[in-house]
């Protein structure tokens, strides 16, 4: 099968916390799966439906800067992770500042070269 994403995804560490915009009550906390410019991948105990608007306040481990966001649920499917039933969210980045997007995936590439280099 032919991949069908327009930008590379990155596996990163870190925290994520969903807020759903039309309800703020409903607040979701997550582990960082992955990154992209245009999206995120999370792991959450809790389920948030397909298309549900969210804010985001991503902090990246080791970068240092916690980031805000704003999306929209793409994708949401149940998953086993040691042997625990998780949510595995796939979110659509609908507002962020692309430069601070364009800073993490830039230092997440530069950290793969170094220990790429350092296997060597």
């Amino acid at each position: 099968m032919r991949e069908q994403r327009r930008f590379i995804r990155y596996e990163a560490k870190g925290e994520v916390i969903l807020t759903v915009k039309n309800d703020a009550s409903c607040q979701v906390n997550a582990e960082l799966a992955d990154i992209s410019f245009v999206g995120i991948g999370v792991l959450a105990e809790k389920k948030i439906e397909l298309d549900t608007q969210v804010n985001i306040k991503l902090t990246l481990e080791s970068f240092g800067e916690t980031i805000t966001a704003e999306g929209r649920i793409k994708y949401a499917q149940e998953i086993k992770k040691f042997n625990a039933n998780v949510f595995r969210i796939g979110i659509e980045f609908t507002n962020i500042d692309k430069q601070a997007i364009q800073d993490i995936l830039n230092y997440l590439q530069a950290n793969i070269c170094l220990e790429s280099r350092r296997k060597q």
